[in-house]
């Protein structure tokens, strides 16, 4: 599973250059890469909120922030450990990837569906 992470890192970074950004696509490469993760992470715990156990202890706006934080350092930590984003960069430059861009893209749309379906399958539920 991490394989389809570190492609949607290349993937990101790589319509960053392509964008002209020079800075530090990187960094927002992983803030992406971060985001997507923390849609997944929470439209899991709603999930379970709503429909398994009550978890409204935890749905405080601060564990947002909280599983955000602790995604972009892991995030962070996985991909400065021992320059693992160089080699993730090269690695999926060849040209035997590019099939990966519809699982990528398929993977995107259907974490941002999930997040607004939760949300609102969670303000229905108030």
């Amino acid at each position: 599973m991490i394989w389809l992470f570190d492609y949607l890192l290349y993937f990101i970074y790589t319509t960053y250059k392509r964008f002209g950004e020079k800075d530090i696509p990187l960094f927002y490469s992983i803030t992406i890469l971060s985001l997507f993760q923390g849609f997944n992470i929470i439209s899991i715990i709603e999930l379970i909120d709503l429909y398994v156990y009550d978890l409204s202890f935890l749905l405080i706006n601060k564990w947002y922030l909280i599983v955000a934080v602790v995604i972009s350092i892991i995030n962070a930590f996985i991909y400065s450990y021992k320059n693992r984003s160089k080699l993730v960069l090269e690695k999926y430059k060849n040209p035997k990837y590019n099939s990966h861009k519809y699982l990528i893209v398929t993977y995107v749309i259907l974490s941002i569906i999930t997040i607004i379906i939760v949300a609102n399958l969670k303000r229905a539920s108030l």
